[in-house]
């Protein structure tokens, strides 16, 4: 956000329907038809009937795509969603390959950045990894996590009440997050929503900037 919104943080009015955003890759979504996409359609369907969360590790992008899913057949909420063909950090040597087009590192970073100044919320789901990265980039940017919770551990929680700063969504119920965003946007009076970005501002450089970090590493050492 420092190289493209001068280190300024651009608040958001409060609109009647929010606006969730997210931006990277979710196969089988976006794949052309092949054996890839049909094994993730199959990784897709076990993690809908339940299958899945007994071998957490073998989830890879399916609990992402049924966030995705989840907002997509809504018409409660907007959603702002720019879905990648190719993994962000695939390629020869880390190269960006989005779309199956080579592009360039700066520009594939700034449209990722823009699809979260411009959506109200952003949603945050683990990958291959249980955790997202996704979530401590919106917070840099200020803007309201939609955390979809699977067994996850996030830093400084016995400090910070995250569900006070995101819309909480348990696994089961990722169904349900047009509804669950919904209410917690309706909850909000336009000053609330605001102060509320500014809030999550606050706690990232406080947090999570390689200064806030060090200086309070040692909160979590002593837990």
């Amino acid at each position: 956000m420092k190289n493209i919104y001068n280190n300024q943080l651009p608040l958001r009015e409060k609109s009647t329907v929010p606006t969730i955003g997210f931006c990277g890759y979710a196969p089988p979504m976006a794949q052309k038809f092949g054996f890839y996409k049909l094994k993730e359609a199959l990784r897709l369907g076990i993690n809908y009937l339940g299958f899945i969360k007994k071998f957490p590790s073998y989830s890879a992008h399916s609990y992402r795509v049924r966030a995705l899913l989840s907002v997509l057949r809504s018409k409660k909420v907007k959603n702002n969603f720019i879905i990648r063909s190719n993994f962000g950090f695939g390629g020869p040597v880390g190269g960006l390959y989005p779309g199956g087009v080579k592009e360039l590192n700066a520009s594939f970073r700034e449209g990722y950045v823009k699809n979260i100044i411009d959506s109200d919320y952003t949603l945050c789901v683990r990958g291959y990894g249980n955790n997202s990265i996704r979530f401590f980039e919106a917070l840099c940017c200020g803007r309201i996590p939609v955390f979809v919770n699977t067994d996850c551990v996030l830093p400084f929680d016995f400090i910070i009440d995250w569900k006070k700063y995101c819309v909480w969504i348990e696994e089961d119920e990722i169904g349900n997050i047009p509804e669950k965003v919904l209410a917690f946007h309706q909850q909000k009076t336009p000053d609330e929503f605001k102060n509320l970005q500014i809030e999550i501002r606050n706690i990232w450089k406080e947090y999570f900037t390689p200064e806030g970090f060090y200086k309070n590493l040692h909160l979590h050492l002593n837990a």
